[in-house]
């Protein structure tokens, strides 16, 4: 994810496309008491008018609603980071009041979706690929999709997901949720195997990828926790090596 100042949103940038450049790696998993969603924190700053030499800096991906109803990840460059905070915004729920139904909540996120984004039309930040996991924290059993890819599809796709997925980075680190997450696990479980993912990620391709990582809980009764967590893979390493030594098949 790379961040950019106002004075480079005005002007064609120097800069590698999404394809030598993809920035994040998040995750998302639906358990048998609630969800958990996991994000990495690294990115890029360049600064105009000097040649690109992209800082490594921790910035969060996630943007929380002012009634705290709705929580957006954001993996992808500027355009991800603006139109997630723009959905926290134009889309907010707040608790307590008779809000939109779903289909009218998802036409909402589509709206601020098809926006065009606020940049020149040659710009190649505008070329780029937003994926966008949101949360409504009176959905505990479920999460969003939200994909915009303008040079793939002209018009942004919104999907409930109501198992697990990942954005970003495409890395060997899929492999554990594809084989290790099952429906039944409780959110204690995903918070482990989501910090673990994100761990191997790191690991894998640590240019794009980097701790701290940020792990959100919704649990089924609607309340939600945050925590920063460490990479923890190294000794789940030397065990999955262990089983291998004595795997006598």
């Amino acid at each position: 994810m790379q961040v950019l100042t106002d004075e480079e949103l005005q002007e064609p940038l120097d800069v590698p496309s999404p394809e030598e450049q993809r920035m994040t790696f998040q995750i998302a998993m639906v358990g048998c008491d609630g969800l958990v969603i996991g994000s990495d924190r690294r990115a890029q700053y360049a600064e105009s008018g000097i040649p690109r030499f992209p800082q490594p800096i921790s910035q969060q991906k996630f943007f929380v609603s002012e009634s705290q109803s709705i929580t957006c990840f954001a993996a992808g460059g500027v355009t991800a980071i603006n139109l997630a905070r723009k959905i926290t915004i134009d889309c907010d729920l707040p608790l307590g009041t008779k809000g939109a139904s779903e289909s009218e909540w998802m036409q909402n996120v589509y709206a601020a979706a098809a926006t065009p984004p606020d940049l020149p039309p040659n710009s190649l930040v505008s070329q780029g690929e937003d994926e966008i996991l949101i949360v409504r924290r009176d959905v505990t059993n479920a999460f969003w999709l939200l994909l915009r890819r303008p040079r793939v599809i002209p018009i942004p796709t919104i999907t409930k997901v109501m198992d697990r997925i990942c954005t970003g980075c495409k890395t060997a680190a899929l492999f554990l949720p594809a084989h290790l997450w099952t429906r039944d696990m409780n959110t204690h479980c995903l918070q482990k195997l989501a910090t673990l993912t994100l761990s191997y990620a790191t690991q894998e391709d640590p240019s794009s990828v980097g701790p701290p990582f940020d792990i959100m809980t919704l649990d089924n009764t609607g309340h939600i926790t945050w925590s920063e967590n460490e990479p923890i893979h190294e000794n789940f390493q030397v065990g999955l090596e262990r089983l291998f030594a004595e795997y006598g098949g």
